[in-house]
């Protein structure tokens, strides 16, 4: 992240520990481009745990 806008600000990226953390460091348009499609094969299919009511 050095040399990146997010890296001379205080914002909810940086931790306690003062570590930058974030989805995606890259551009936006970049992500973009890559999460375009959507192919269900890549995932794993789970059932979600029943809440107590």
């Amino acid at each position: 992240m050095n040399g990146t806008p997010w890296n001379f600000c205080s914002n909810w990226y940086r931790n306690a520990a003062g570590r930058i953390t974030n989805n995606w460091p890259g551009a936006t348009a970049l992500y973009r481009w890559k999460t375009r499609t959507f192919d269900p094969t890549d995932y794993d299919e789970a059932q979600a745990p029943a809440t107590a009511a």
